[in-house]
């Protein structure tokens, strides 16, 4: 067996938007040499030289792959200890600020986009979940949808600001995805959209998904109950969540305050 079978199997597991992700890294020629290498007559100085080509996503796939031959029974021992894997050094995820995202708004010509930032902004979704937002998902001002990603619930209010824009781009429809523009494009060229916008804005360290960081982090700032917040997000995961809002700037209130309202 080679590696190409074991990194097919692997490349076919998870939701549609995983496997997209994996296919992404699965596609660069640098995995080309280890598809057609013998499972058991791999050394680790072939893992080396695939990880020196790649970053952390590369990482974590070939892990995954040694696993899933490990697992299958196609090798008896890891090809390379953890120990000897290099070093990545990972790359600090900031949250955008309100300022950022103002000046980004206001320098989008597309109506499209400046709904799509909004949306990011007030709900904090990913934005393959917010490019598909759909007409009918919207209930009032309560807008309920199935992440992508694991399929977990995530419903929160909208505030009337962002209830205009949507019924704005809807024009009168009842049903379809609110920016079928934008749910058309890819996830990889939104992104890079993005950029573009953020280097005429002379904005650095943030990308869309800084957006979900941002929401976190206020939601965090503001006091909302975790359980809470775990919902509107559609984390399953209080450690996970905890990740996303470990930036927020928060300030205890004057102990003697409290003090004062409880006897009131």
């Amino acid at each position: 067996m080679n590696w190409e079978s074991l990194i097919n199997i692997y490349a076919s597991t998870g939701k549609p938007v995983t496997q997209q992700r994996k296919a992404n890294e699965f596609k660069h020629s640098r995995w080309d040499r280890l598809r057609k290498l013998e499972v058991d007559q791999t050394s680790g100085t072939d893992f080396l030289d695939l990880m020196h080509q790649g970053g952390q996503m590369t990482q974590i796939y070939l892990s995954a792959v040694q696993q899933l031959a490990l697992d299958i029974g196609a090798r008896t021992h890891v090809v390379l200890p953890r120990k000897m894997w290099p070093k990545i050094t990972k790359v600090t995820k900031r949250a955008i600020t309100e300022n950022e995202h103002r000046t980004l708004c206001s320098n989008m010509q597309s109506r499209s986009w400046r709904t799509f930032l909004q949306i990011l902004w007030e709900t904090g979704a990913a934005q393959s979940d917010a490019a598909s937002f759909r007409i009918e998902k919207l209930k009032g001002d309560i807008l309920e949808y199935n992440r992508m990603k694991t399929g977990r619930r995530a419903a929160q209010r909208i505030s009337k600001q962002l209830q205009r824009m949507l019924a704005s781009v809807a024009a009168q429809r009842t049903q379809g995805y609110f920016l079928p523009m934008l749910e058309r494009t890819c996830a990889k060229d939104r992104a890079s959209m993005f950029r573009r916008a953020c280097i005429r804005c002379n904005i650095v360290g943030v990308t869309l998904h800084s957006y979900r960081y941002a929401w976190a982090e206020r939601a965090f700032s503001e006091g909302m109950p975790e359980r809470l917040a775990m919902i509107a997000l559609g984390h399953n995961s209080a450690a996970i969540h905890r990740v996303y809002a470990k930036g927020a700037n928060v300030v205890a209130p004057c102990l003697s305050d409290c003090e004062n309202v409880e006897e009131n």
